[in-house]
């Protein structure tokens, strides 16, 4: 608005040109840190009698006056859009180009190393899914998101089948050579409502083999305590050994002493000595090995106690409230202290540094003495203490005032008094005294009447009279009345939405609707943006509708947190003032471009269903419906799971994923112009399922009379839904109708030897593969017959001869070497 009032006043009166102020030097904004310091700067040329800062059209608070505005321990509310006013002698002023200043912080440290020349190191087993530890313990007042790339910033090929999990953690889901040795970069992002963005990194270097990883150092000399007298010397020595690489040993101690080190053997034998010790050599003695801490070591010296004058008793009188309780301090330096505590020349209990001394009255009034002792002296400190009281009084703002409260409710009259001892209160209505029964509360001690249940009933006068005394002698008492009235509540029918996400050049209107059905009241609304009035919002176009407003042509300045205020006030009574009422605040949020939805949570149900629920600030106007999308890592194109209209829906069931997988989900927006807007993608990973495929490829192969070799493949990756824990196989003999014989092997065998089989026999053989979940499907029935033995040096065989000659009717013929196919000899 100030550029156009200095070519207004040139266009009625002539403008010597060299008074115009010319901007040499702009104010430049940023992005920047909670509680940095930012400086802006701004020159000009011509003649300037001032230079003025504007903060959101506003002059700042308090006035800056020159070209430098330094704003230290930046905050939430100094953000927003400076320029520098250049107010011209010639009464012709100019404002410089906007710098806008942003905030956003990230809190915390990544955990892995952020030198890419030196990552942090982790070894992984190859196979082995492996999910790695976040990025780091990150907060900040914008949002987080994570991803994962290569060191170089390139994105990171699928081969090495990673991805980014939501809370910063990096999913190896299948540690192989193509991630051995490679250097990955985590990215924790925040991104500033006003677009601004932080970001942190760490490095992370994978070794996927079967390397234990580094070994720890050990501390094989503790340092030992010791107790000393001053003027001695004092040594403690620290020894390690051990480790991945040569350990190295640090000291620390207090930074007042006069210790030296010394290093035997490299690093790994130190020693520490004090000469000539003092008091302020006293402490702990702490040796570290690369990170492993030894047992802390305590010097302690010898000596008589030394009070601490500033912090103990002093002869000066001291007065304390009657029933305040206090404490007395006694203060002393040295060890092995013992404590004795004295009232009036009377010994008192107590027996540390300190004395409490409860709820006093006059009797506590006198002469304190302390004495500190150890075996080599004692010292005292003395202290006079006067117990004061004080009458009843009331003080600023502490007194009854009219009121005009709804019905319905509980109610609370407090009635605050002061004095010492603490006063006692008596309540009254319209001069009646009252007493705690089902209608009221009082508390006689702290001052409260309370009304359990209000009713129309309940209005009249109320009297809190506060009166206080000391050993049967009043010090006084003070009263204070005031009306109440109660009549039934004004109630809001309809309230901001909590979160509002608009597009600029939009139109919103923000409800604010209430109603009250008691007798003569009027209702008011008062809305506030940012704690302020609406009229004093510089440039916010709005249209007042009752309770509600419309805000037109909508600015990016326009963000921020609005609130409805209905004031009930009673007509022609101006004895009570207005009851408010305040709905919750709506936090309004400005945009360029459409709104996105946001992904709240994911909940993986099991090995093919999630639960996506999300959240949408824009205007539900502007939506048609939601559409979920899933994409398994890998592919390239989306696949719609879910269309949900209404658009009051924000919660899906995905079904039919494939399980153990790793998979991005997104939630889209389908706007009524057609268009779409897509929220931030998630990844998650689905869980493990019992095996779709069975294994394949089964041989049974006879060895011997009375074995089978069986040999199978491993179902494919897809078909294992997950890691394979071991096989069933079974097996019996072909026409059983018996159950199966089952035995298991490891899912690192995919073959087995049966034994103890019958020759010549049949068997019917099936493999199942198994997960965490449960058995797979068995491959179909192989059917193979144990041979013959081949081993036998004989085979007896009986035969029948018919001949002329004399031969015996029957004999046996010995055939040797016969084989299981040979024909029978007739």
């Amino acid at each position: 608005m100030w550029s156009w009032i200095w070519l207004a006043f040139c266009g009625v009166i002539a403008c010597d040109a060299q008074a115009i102020p010319v901007f040499t030097l702009n104010p430049q904004g940023g992005v920047y840190g909670l509680g940095t310091t930012v400086n802006l700067r701004c020159s000009t040329s011509g003649s300037v009698s001032n230079l003025v800062w504007i903060q959101n059209d506003l002059v700042t608070s308090p006035p800056v006056i020159g070209g430098t505005l330094t704003i230290v321990s930046l905050s939430a509310s100094q953000s927003g859009s400076y320029r520098c006013l250049a107010v011209g002698t010639g009464g012709v002023n100019v404002t410089s180009s906007v710098a806008l200043v942003q905030i956003v912080d990230i809190q915390g440290d990544p955990i892995y190393s952020t030198d890419p020349n030196s990552p942090t190191g982790l070894t992984v087993n190859r196979s082995q899914p492996f999910v790695t530890r976040p990025c780091g313990n990150f907060n900040s007042a914008s949002a987080i998101t994570y991803s994962w790339t290569l060191a170089t910033g390139d994105q990171i090929p699928p081969s090495h089948q990673v991805a980014s999990l939501l809370n910063g953690s990096l999913l190896l889901q299948y540690p192989s050579a193509s991630n051995d040795g490679q250097t990955y970069k985590c990215i924790a992002t925040a991104t500033a409502p006003s677009g601004g963005q932080q970001t942190k990194f760490g490095y992370l270097h994978i070794s996927a083999s079967q390397d234990p990883g580094p070994v720890t150092p050990l501390l094989i000399s503790q340092p030992q305590s010791l107790v000393v007298n001053p003027g001695d010397t004092a040594k403690f020595l620290c020894v390690s050994a051990g480790g991945s690489s040569p350990p190295t040993v640090v000291w620390t101690y207090p930074s007042n002493s006069n210790a030296q080190t010394n290093s035997y053997l490299g690093a790994t034998h130190v020693d520490v000595v004090v000469t000539k010790v003092n008091a302020g050599n006293q402490g702990n003695y702490t040796c570290t090995s690369q990170n492993v801490t030894s047992y802390s070591s305590t010097l302690t010296i010898r000596g008589p106690p030394v009070i601490d004058a500033a912090n103990s008793l002093s002869l000066a009188p001291v007065s304390y409230l009657y029933g305040v309780t206090f404490t007395l301090s006694c203060n002393a330096m040295g060890n092995e202290l013992t404590w004795l505590w004295y009232h009036n020349g009377m010994r008192l209990g107590a027996s540390g540094s300190t004395l409490v001394v409860p709820s006093p009255t006059l009797d506590n009034s006198g002469t304190y003495q302390c004495f500190a002792y150890n075996p080599y002296s004692n010292v005292s400190a003395i202290g006079n203490i006067t117990i004061q009281t004080l009458p009843a009084t009331f003080t600023n703002g502490t007194t009854l005032s009219n009121t005009l409260a709804f019905i319905g409710q509980q109610f609370a009259l407090t009635c605050k008094a002061r004095g010492a001892p603490a006063p006692t209160y008596q309540w009254y209505k319209d001069d009646i005294v009252l007493s705690s029964q089902p209608s009221y509360s009082v508390n006689g001690t702290a001052g409260i009447l309370t009304i359990n249940s209000v009713s129309a009933a309940f209005s009249g006068k109320y009297t809190c009279v506060a009166t206080n005394s000391v050993q049967s002698r009043d010090l006084g008492s003070v009263s204070s009345s005031a009306s109440l009235m109660f009549i039934e509540p004004t109630v809001i029918m309809q309230s901001l939405p909590a979160n509002l996400s608009i597009q600029v050049g939009d139109t919103v209107t923000l409800p604010c609707l209430a109603t009250s059905s008691a007798p003569n009241t009027q209702l008011t609304y008062n809305w506030t943006k940012d704690s302020s009035p609406l009229n004093m919002v510089a440039g916010l176009s709005y249209t007042g509708m009752g309770g509600s407003i419309a805000i037109s042509s909508v600015r990016m300045t326009d963000a921020g947190l609005y609130r409805c205020t209905v004031y009930t006030l009673l007509l022609n009574n101006s004895l009570y003032p207005p009851i408010s009422l305040e709905t919750d605040y709506s936090r309004i949020m400005v945009t360029d471009a459409p709104v996105s939805p946001i992904i709240t949570s994911i909940t993986v149900l099991n090995g093919t269903s999630i639960k996506v629920t999300w959240t949408y600030s824009g205007l539900p106007a502007k939506l048609s419906s939601f559409l979920v999308q899933v994409m398994s890592l890998g592919a390239t194109t989306w696949t719609n799971s879910n269309t949900f209209s209404p658009i009051a829906v924000t919660m899906a069931i995905v079904d039919s994923l494939t399980p153990f997988t790793v998979c991005r989900v997104q939630v889209v927006a389908v706007l009524n112009d057609g268009t779409y807007v897509a929220s931030k993608v998630s990844t998650i990973m689905t869980l493990e399922a019992i095996p779709s495929e069975a294994p394949s490829g089964l041989m049974a192969t006879p060895i011997g009379a009375s074995e089978l070799q069986l040999t199978w493949k491993a179902p494919s990756k897809a078909g294992s839904n997950g890691i394979l824990t071991d096989y069933c196989v079974q097996y019996r003999e072909q026409g059983s109708n018996g159950p199966y014989t089952e035995l298991y092997v490891g899912s690192n065998n995919t073959m087995y030897l049966l034994t103890g089989l019958k020759p010549l026999f049949s068997y019917e053989v099936q493999v199942a593969a198994n997960t965490s979940v449960g058995r797979g499907p068995f491959t179909s029935v192989t059917t193979t017959a144990v041979q013959f033995s081949t081993s036998a040096e004989n085979v007896v065989v009986s035969a029948t001869f018919t001949s002329d000659e004399l031969v015996p009717i029957s004999t046996t013929v010995t055939i040797s070497g016969m084989v299981p196919t040979s024909t029978a000899v007739t």
